[in-house]
């Protein structure tokens, strides 16, 4: 077990989906139905409230049960000068459960509904390689890893990666953001990267997996993905939307409508349209619990560790 400091006060829960279909503008007229984050299963929610990161039951950092393998800019590294607005918002949006029934108390005993992502776990996901999923295998753990280290290096030494030239200042990523949004099973502020940067690495990230994919079935006798495994099988992903999810659900919150109206209440005149600019340290990052609350080590951030703030 391992002690993360947090720049919030202890909350009673909320997260980041990949897929932030279910994200819609919602308004106090429309009830959304809310529903629990299924990635947030076997997670101890004591530990997330606490700072505190610990694998699955039975897992470990080196054999988790579950992994996941995205790429993420900005974690452990948006500007400081954003963290006021948004743990002020993180606070009201506490609130909005603890003003209702964030907490259900049987005994002594509390059960959160949501998780509030501490100002630190943060981030923008690039690309996904890999969801959070149980692996077949130590081995197979071992080897989707080495494999995508060698994608990230492959793509940032590409021609087209943004590099800074004669000398100027090294490229950057520019979030401004647009909208705090209200979902099923989450919540996230909404950005919009202005550089185009976001999207040139994406395509490096994806052009370099094509790349390895195919020495990969070249160098193991493989033609057109014969007797593919698990390796020439891996699928990039990008999310729908450029997003830092903040807010996650245990599980479905009793009192919908309530949160909801609150919710609104409390985004209004926060930190939107804020401005932020993120240095190009993106991150492999190996996450076998959910929300990135994860150590900063190197079982953990696979590429670009020594870049790590």
């Amino acid at each position: 077990v391992m002690q993360k400091t947090s720049s919030l006060p202890p909350p009673p829960a909320m997260i980041v989906s990949r897929n932030v279909s279910d994200c819609v503008n919602s308004t106090a007229h429309e009830i959304l139905e809310f529903e629990a984050d299924p990635d947030l299963n076997n997670v101890n929610p004591s530990s997330l409230r606490d700072g505190i990161y610990q694998v699955d039951v039975n897992g470990s950092a080196e054999h988790p049960l579950r992994f996941g393998l995205p790429v993420v800019a900005g974690w452990r590294s948006f500007p400081s000068s954003l963290e006021p607005s948004y743990n002020e918002l993180a606070t009201d949006a506490l609130e909005c459960f603890t003003a209702t029934t964030g907490f259900r108390v049987s005994g002594e005993v509390s059960e959160p509904e949501a998780h509030i992502y501490p100002f630190e776990d943060l981030h923008v996901t690039v690309v996904t390689f890999r969801p959070l999923l149980k692996p077949k295998s130590t081995e197979e753990v071992d080897a989707i890893k080495k494999f995508c280290w060698r994608v990230a290096d492959g793509a940032v030494r590409r021609r087209d990666w943004p590099k800074s030239i004669d000398g100027e200042v090294s490229p950057k990523l520019c979030f401004r953001m647009k909208q705090i949004r209200l979902g099923k099973r989450n919540a996230i502020l909404k950005w919009e990267e202005l550089t185009g940067n976001l999207n040139i690495m994406r395509r490096c990230l994806r052009e370099e997996l094509e790349a390895q994919k195919r020495m990969h079935n070249m160098q193991n006798g493989r033609i057109g993905g014969d007797g593919a495994d698990a390796l020439s099988q891996l699928t990039l992903t990008v999310p729908d939307l450029v997003h830092s999810t903040f807010i996650r659900f245990w599980k479905a919150p009793s009192m919908p409508g309530k949160i909801q109206l609150m919710f609104e209440k409390a985004r209004k005149d926060r930190i939107l349209h804020a401005k932020i600019d993120v240095d190009l340290n993106i991150k492999l990052v190996c996450e076998d619990v959910p929300c990135m609350h994860i150590p900063v080590d190197h079982d953990h951030v696979l590429w670009g560790l020594d870049q790590c703030v």
